[in-house]
């Protein structure tokens, strides 16, 4: 319908802001950036736009573009803390860690005074990736711990469940992961007790939380800092992980007559068949997110973080072949 009304000749900004939003959503984002640009030829001074619009240069890896067109959205209209906070994600991204956390703080301290507290649960849970992001992990815990204080968000306790599993404190994982679970719709929480569950050794109970994430409409990635391809590579590592441990457990099961040798091997070959099948599709994705950001440093950023993300991703892809993904590391 909205392109319809655009094919006849419908020019309105709202028209182009609704474009925006339902090809965001459909996770084509460099569309959505289109239309989003387009709004703001019109709207020049909507600074909820321009927060949208940096947003969208963040999820094209445009990150100097983004950039630019936040600080100029501040010189022309003055503080505002949710500019503030999309330069602290797309500084983060670009791995500049001063640049990121000034201007988290300054989205955090005018939330404060302004007594937004379901911004500044979001604000401070920002910054706490940041500070994840250079393992500054005592900084995360308590920027995590100051999100929940805020307004008690699925998000702080995902990254409170993330870093208890950095911390290979199972319970405490599970615990946080499951009140996120309690108020996510998102498959995040899922994920994160999937993998709590199968390091710490039961990748049955690990296996039955993915089943409904596998049927799960993407639609969620487009308010969270991932791609369609970044979420199905963690979710096939998590399913190869789960094949190779069932069968490290089916290679010291006894057999005991013929039949149950028969079964044996009958079984190791299904999981062997079902850890290369995950294995290539785990590859496969991060080998398109390499892609991805290889394309975006060459055609809209010299930052130096897309290059980086470029390697961890071609290394990801490559790993089997130290050879190979040696380089990636240089």
């Amino acid at each position: 319908q909205l392109t319809a009304a655009w094919s006849l000749g419908l020019r309105d900004p709202e028209l182009y802001s609704l474009l925006a939003d339902c090809t965001g959503y459909l996770n084509e984002d460099e569309e959505a950036l289109s239309w989003q640009h387009l709004y703001l030829e019109q709207r020049p001074d909507d600074l909820s736009g321009w927060s949208n619009f940096g947003w969208l240069c963040y999820k094209t890896n445009r990150l100097d573009e983004g950039i630019n067109a936040l600080l100029s959205a501040t010189d022309r209209y003055g503080p505002d803390g949710t500019l503030y906070a999309g330069l602290g994600t797309l500084y983060t991204a670009a791995f500049d860690y001063p640049n990121a956390k000034l201007y988290y703080t300054r989205a955090i301290d005018m939330a404060r005074e302004k007594n937004q507290s379901y911004l500044l649960s979001i604000y401070y849970y920002n910054r706490s990736i940041l500070e994840e992001i250079f393992y500054n992990f005592k900084a995360a815990t308590d920027d995590t711990r100051l999100s929940l204080e805020a307004s008690p968000r699925s998000s702080g306790y995902l990254m409170q469940g993330e870093l208890d599993l950095r911390r290979l404190d199972f319970a405490s994982a599970l615990t946080r992961y499951g009140k996120a679970f309690s108020l996510d719709s998102t498959p995040l929480a899922t994920l994160g007790l999937a993998e709590t569950l199968l390091q710490s050794g039961f990748p049955d109970e690990a296996d039955a939380y993915l089943t409904a994430v596998e049927k799960k409409e993407l639609s969620w990635i487009a308010n969270y800092g991932t791609t369609t391809d970044q979420f199905l590579a963690d979710f096939n590592k998590i399913k190869r992980d789960i094949c190779k441990l069932r069968g490290n457990r089916e290679k010291l099961k006894i057999v005991h007559s013929l039949s149950t040798f028969v079964f044996k091997q009958v079984r190791r070959i299904s999981l062997k068949f079902d850890y290369w099948y995950r294995d290539g599709l785990y590859r496969i994705y991060n080998k398109r997110v390499a892609a991805k950001y290889e394309q975006s440093e060459r055609h809209y950023s010299a930052s130096n973080g897309l290059g980086l993300y470029k390697n961890s991703f071609y290394f990801l892809s490559l790993d089997r072949w130290p050879g190979i993904s040696r380089r990636y590391l240089e």
